[in-house]
């Protein structure tokens, strides 16, 4: 039997476009909703006791993270540069007309600041958050469009 190469081609597309509108409909699912840009009222912490608190000097008392947003625009990531603590969420909202995937750099592995990757597309509207829990520089960029990109430093 012999192969017409357009048959072929049409339905390896066929194939790919069927699995992309799975992909799509399968993270619409489990999509988190939009956190606020600003911290919400954290779960007080407790104090050390008084003989612990007279060997810790008062500059070390833990700090209530906070959560940032960017935005992923149409030009790219806004802020596309930002400085946050450990513990400190990140929150990318998209607020672009196409399907967005915010990651971790480099193209296409993702590894140098493991688990942040979205894993999904990220439609219009919706977010993927992601809380940075060691200090370092993780650079990142949108999966489907890795000419965006922008870096977040993380402080101890």
């Amino acid at each position: 039997m012999k192969f017409n190469p357009k048959t072929t081609i049409a339905i390896i597309v066929l194939l790919v476009v069927i699995g992309g509108a799975y992909l799509l409909l399968r993270g619409r699912t489990s999509t988190p909703s939009p956190t606020p840009s600003t911290p919400g009222a954290a779960p007080s912490e407790t104090s050390a006791p008084a003989s612990e608190s007279k060997a810790t000097p008062p500059t070390s008392a833990k700090r209530t993270p906070k959560t940032y947003r960017i935005l992923m625009t149409p030009t790219g990531f806004e802020p596309s540069n930002l400085t946050i603590n450990t513990g400190d969420t990140v929150t990318f909202f998209n607020n672009d007309q196409r399907l967005r995937w915010p990651a971790s750099g480099m193209h296409p592995t993702h590894q140098i600041c493991p688990g942040f990757d979205a894993l999904r597309f990220i439609p219009r509207g919706e977010s993927y958050s992601f809380t940075f829990k060691t200090a370092k520089e993780c650079p990142f960029h949108d999966h489907l469009l890795p000419t965006l990109f922008g870096k977040i430093t993380v402080l101890p």
